[in-house]
């Protein structure tokens, strides 16, 4: 079998769960022992389908160490428009990130959920330490006002040096 045939059948099946920010935080806490990466993002989000490959990255370069999760916002509240209506939308980017790690599709309104985390936008990506403690919130809140930024976080620059940091202190 060919070495990439045989990466490829070790990885878990791209798919996505149903949840919503308690979900996340519970299985934070279940991997106690390893670094945990969530990413807050939504399909209609540019700057985040940008990042969000960058997460598979940082799972096959720790995937001893490091447990990634991916926290969909596309469900914005609509009665006609229900959480499993994003479903196909959000399986088709995760495909394109090759997103081999767990995903959740948040059962939350966007809007209730930015709110109960006091995030003004995404992209947003928590990492937490080997005990379940948050250690950094990357966010739009990381820009002030007078910043010529245009994003306000890149995995390259600000959460993989982070997570390896964290991966090197044990």
């Amino acid at each position: 079998m060919p070495p990439a045939a045989e990466e490829a059948e070790r990885l878990p099946p791209i798919s996505i769960q149903p949840g919503t920010w308690s979900t996340v935080q519970a299985m934070v806490q279940q991997k106690a022992g390893r670094i945990v990466v969530v990413d807050i993002w939504s399909t209609s989000c540019a700057p985040c389908l940008k990042e969000l490959p960058r997460l598979n990255e940082l799972q096959q370069t720790f995937p001893d160490t490091v447990t990634c999760i991916s926290l969909n916002v596309d469900y914005v509240g609509i009665k006609t428009k229900p959480p499993e209506y994003y479903a196909a939308k959000i399986m088709k980017a995760l495909e394109l990130c090759d997103a081999h790690y767990t995903n959740i599709q948040c059962a939350t309104e966007a809007e209730l959920l930015f709110r109960e985390l006091k995030l003004s936008s995404i992209p947003a990506v928590y990492v937490y330490d080997r005990k379940g403690g948050l250690v950094r919130r990357f966010d739009a809140s990381m820009l002030d006002k007078d910043s010529v930024e245009e994003e306000p976080f890149t995995y390259e620059q600000d959460v993989e040096p982070l997570v390896r940091r964290l991966v090197n202190e044990g």
